[in-house]
Order: structure tokens, then sequence, then C-alpha cells
């Protein structure tokens, strides 16, 4: 299991409940009704986050699949002062959005699988100034009509619009938000590749998040031509060397601070030589595509000083040669975190990664690694956080040298022939 630093619930009932509290809609709130409401949170797998300061500022209905019953969700409006709202519900009474329309104070607005109408939207939105980050998955009844509404968040700059039924018509109106610099559009299928271009006119977007048949290397076209984006994530598209070529020219090539790639199947080591063209490349995905590594090999070819300072790699669901992995200390100087979950390494491949002195996280989930195998990480004196699940070979032999790891704070062994004693 991965040991991560949890809040205790007493703790956050304390920050969140005092003696008295004045609730979302004006009305006092006992401590002993917060107690309740963050317990029943808890129970239904809920979380209560916590700002730099330990104050209870926001809370998270999303995290499993089911949506959260609307009296929970009438409960959890009534808490003090919540900046954060992360809510999945399969209905919404008239009682419940007249509750939320009350949060004024709300910065952050999640909302999946939850049945809206674009009027409902667009009143909602109005009592919500103060939104600077929102997200909708799913909502049902929100249309590009719907999307008008958006023109009254002054301060919005994170959008998503996730598997929702919007149009090129709907997209047209982002033109209007004047800070947004970021939005997500996965799994939008109404949207066609021509659709993109009016993302041109946006000028302040710098991170793009796009998935599915549209976003094909036409669409490149259009991304290539937006004036400040330099992070792109791309899923579950039929983008090819083409595409990737037109991401590495022109201005967007210098830019490009961050890139992603999931289960992409035309991204192949040969498409990935456009990374070449990339100087300020900093985070790297690629999950679930044919690539055996060569890119790496052949990008570090080019000369030290022309090798981008890439601080993330991630590579999973791959086919790495030990000589792909051998180059990796290329990236050591900058490199701080490092996944290569479900790619199969070698002791060979180990010692390489073990020469990663920087690293401050490793995550080496489902890799068929033994104990005699992960010895190399007793040189990574830095990490803090290490993934070791789905690892049937590492056994309790290896405890002695995860204790001695100075840093280690995050440590997950789940599916490992390790036994929990012997893991901190």
């Amino acid at each position: 299991m991965f040991l991560v630093q949890r809040q205790r619930l007493a703790a956050v009932m304390l920050l969140l409940s005092g003696a008295i509290c004045a609730a979302g809609d004006g009305r006092p709130v006992s401590g002993g009704e917060v107690e309740q409401t963050v317990a029943a949170i808890r129970a239904a797998g809920g979380t209560v986050i916590c700002d730099a300061n330990g104050r209870a500022s926001g809370v998270d209905l999303t995290a499993r699949r089911t949506p959260a019953d609307e009296k929970l969700a009438q409960a959890v409006l009534r808490l003090p002062r919540l900046d954060v709202l992360r809510l999945s519900l399969n209905a919404i009474s008239e009682e419940t959005l007249a509750q939320l329309a009350k949060q004024k104070q709300l910065t952050e607005l999640v909302l999946r699988d939850v049945p809206l109408s674009d009027v409902q939207f667009a009143r909602l939105l109005r009592n919500l100034p103060r939104l600077d980050r929102l997200a909708l998955r799913r909502v049902g009844g929100v249309s590009d009509a719907g999307l008008d509404s958006l023109a009254s968040l002054g301060r919005l700059e994170v959008l998503a619009l996730v598997e929702m039924d919007i149009s090129g018509k709907g997209l047209a109106k982002l033109q209007r938000l004047d800070r947004l610099r970021s939005l997500d559009l996965r799994k939008c299928e109404d949207l066609k590749t021509d659709d993109y271009r009016s993302l041109v006119a946006v000028k302040s977007l710098r991170e793009l998040k796009l998935a599915g048949p549209s976003a094909d290397d036409r669409a490149m076209e259009a991304v290539a031509a937006m004036p400040a984006i330099d992070s792109l994530v791309i899923e579950d598209s039929p983008i090819s060397a083409e595409g990737i070529q037109r991401l590495g020219q022109g201005g967007l090539a210098g830019r490009m601070r961050s890139l992603a790639f999931s289960r992409c199947y035309g991204v192949s080591d040969d498409a990935l030589r456009a990374l070449a063209a990339m100087p300020r490349l900093e985070s790297l995905s690629i999950r679930k595509c044919p690539v055996n590594g060569d890119f790496l090999t052949r990008w570090t070819d080019t000369a030290a000083e022309k090798l981008p300072k890439l601080k993330t790699l991630v590579i999973n669901g791959a086919f790495l040669s030990e000589k792909a992995v051998a180059v990796l200390p290329r990236f050591a100087a900058a490199l701080r975190r490092l996944d290569l979950s479900r790619v199969m390494l070698s002791p060979v491949s180990m010692t390489s990664i073990g020469q990663l002195s920087g690293l401050d996280s490793l995550l080496l989930s489902q890799c068929s690694l033994t104990d005699e195998a992960i010895r190399p990480i007793a040189n990574l004196k830095k990490l803090t956080t290490l993934d070791l699940s789905g690892n049937y070979g590492v056994t309790d032999k290896s405890a002695g040298l995860l204790r001695a790891l100075p840093r280690l704070k995050r440590l997950d062994t789940e599916k490992t022939g390790m036994t929990l004693p012997n893991t901190r």
C-alpha cells in the first residue's frame, strides 16, 4: 500500500468546526453537525481537502465511480467556507442547486454526471463570480448554447469539458475567455478536426488536452498555430509521424514544455524523431504506444548542450530495450521523476536506473523485478517516492535496502512478496 501522509479525522473536524460556524447558506452550523458530515464524506469514499495552512477548504466526492447521494451533497453544501467543491451526482433538485448557487466563495467547481439544463447552468454560473477553475464531465443538458454563460466568469483560467455534447459552435464561444490558460476537450465526440481552428484566437491558452478521432494529423496544424501553447496531451488519437512533425516545426517546437501521448498507435520511435526540435521540453509521457526506446538513443546522439533538461519521463506499457534504458543517465542532471510502470526491466537496465542520482520519484509497478534486480535503488539517496507494486519477486530480503533510503516517505509494495511490517 502507498504510505502517504493523511490528515487525521479529528484534526479535520476541528479545523472545520470550531464551536459554531456559518454555513454556506449563512445559517449557523454546530460542531456536531460538521463532524457528522465529515464522517459521511469519508464513508462515501470522499476527501476533505486542506490548504497549505491546514484549513479544510474543500470537498471531493468524485473519487468513486458511483455518484454520491444528494442528501450527502446537501450536507456538504452546509459546510462553512468551501473554496473547492467536486461533485458527482446523477440527480440534482432545485433545492440543491439553489444551495450550490450560494457558494459564492468557490474558486473551483467540478461537476460529473450532474444533469443540468442550459438555463440552470447559466443561473448557477452567474452566482459564482470567483470561479477560476471549472470542470464538467458528462453533464447532460449543457449544450453549445449553455457555453454562452461561461462569459460571466471573468476569472476563469482552467476549463475542462470532458465527454460533453458540444460542437464547433460551442467551441468558438471560448474565444471570449481572455484569461483561459488550460483547456481539456477530451472525448467530445461531436467535435470535428476543423473545429479546433477557432482556438487560435484564444491568445492566453497554454495547455490543451485532446482525445479521439478528431485529434488527428490535420488538427495538429491548428495546434501549431495557437500562439501560446506549450503543453499538449493527446489520447486515443490517430495521430501519426506527420502530425508529430507538425508539432516539431515553427514557434511551437521552441515553446513546447510538456508533451503526452496515450494509446496513440501511430506514435512510434520514428515518429518521435520530432522531439529533437523541442529544446525546452521538461516533461514527456508515452503510455501504451508502440515504442521500444530507439527514439531515446537517437535523441541522445545529439550534442549534450542541445538535449532538453527533462524533469519528468513517463514510459508505460512499452518494451524498452536495455540499450534505450542505458541512455537515461544522459538526462540525469535534471531528471527528477521517472515512471516505467509495466515495462519489463532486466538487472542490466536497473543498473542504469541506479545512476539517476537526482531522482526523487521512481515508479516501477509491474516491471517483473526481483530482490537482486532492485539493488541499484540503494544509490538513489534523494528518493521520496518509490512504487514497487506488482513485483512479486521483491520480498522481505529488500526491506533493509528500502529502510536505508534516507528521504523515502511514500512506498508502495502492494502485490509484492513483502510483508507490511517490513515497509514504512
